[in-house]
């Protein structure tokens, strides 16, 4: 091989190791981490919405399910307009957690909920 290809070969070792430097760092970006509210409100689905943030970031802190350790994430103050009972809960918040879904929320009453990840791989939605 000559010495024009050799540095060819060069360059394009460099060029295809800076493009996927790019490539990484637009990706890391891309991935926006949301916040968990400490006050979440609404209606019964825009209420769940809103936890299922909390449950998703205790849930990806712990290995996606795969950790060993128990830890309470959150404590949240949640009102919801409507009733959420045990089922639809565990329905809107299960995906991709394994949840479960300890309380009884009654329509505008404030409830305090712990969001506790549980060395089971369970996600636990309890009252504080």
């Amino acid at each position: 091989m000559s010495d024009v290809g050799k540095m060819l070969a060069q360059v394009i070792y460099v060029t295809v190791a800076i493009a996927a430097m790019i490539i990484f760092v637009l990706l890391v970006q891309q991935r926006k981490v949301e916040e968990c509210s400490q006050v979440i409100y609404g209606n019964a689905l825009e209420a769940l919405g809103k936890l299922r943030v909390c449950v998703n970031n205790c849930w990806s802190k712990h290995d996606f399910g795969r950790s060993s350790m128990n830890e309470d994430c959150y404590v949240v103050k949640f009102i919801s307009s409507g009733s959420i009972d045990k089922d639809t809960a565990e329905k809107i918040l299960s995906n991709p957690a394994k949840v479960s879904f300890l309380v009884d929320v009654q329509p505008n009453v404030e409830t305090i909920l712990r969001v506790r990840y549980n060395s089971t791989g369970i996600v636990q939605i309890i009252p504080y």
